[in-house]
């Protein structure tokens, strides 16, 4: 096992860089068409939460509750509001602040991330043929 991770560790180390470069991506499109279609609704604050410079907000929407991960500047500007504005997708099963999709980097983390897993990818190829 030890000679396996040591022969292909690289190539599996890129594809998992490459696997979780395509969920940040395949996120940023989710909050662009959220975006794009701009159907705005109201949402009930729940909780606001703080654990370890992470902050999370627990809405409700049609009797459903929903936990959405926030950045501080949200944090501050809802706390103390018990309804807020979001944009949601049409299943209203995913909600994002109007200016999240301006704000996220996805796309660019996503690509930079997976352009870099390819060249580990293919560093690894090159060094698994040299230990035949």
């Amino acid at each position: 096992m030890l000679l396996f991770l040591k022969k292909y560790g690289l190539i599996l180390g890129g594809i998992l860089m490459i696997i979780v470069s395509l969920i940040g991506v395949r996120n940023g499109f989710i909050e662009q068409k959220i975006t794009e279609e701009n159907r705005i609704t109201k949402v009930r604050v729940l909780e606001l939460s703080e654990s370890r410079s992470n902050y999370y907000l627990k809405l409700q929407y049609d009797n459903k509750a929903f936990v959405e991960r926030i950045d501080a500047t949200n944090f501050r500007r809802i706390k103390g509001k018990e309804e807020i504005q979001m944009l949601t997708n049409k299943e209203h099963s995913k909600f994002i602040f109007p200016d999240a999709f301006k704000q996220n980097n996805n796309f660019l983390y996503g690509s930079l991330l997976g352009f870099i897993g390819l060249i580990i990818i293919f560093k690894g190829t090159k060094q698994a043929s040299q230990k035949r």
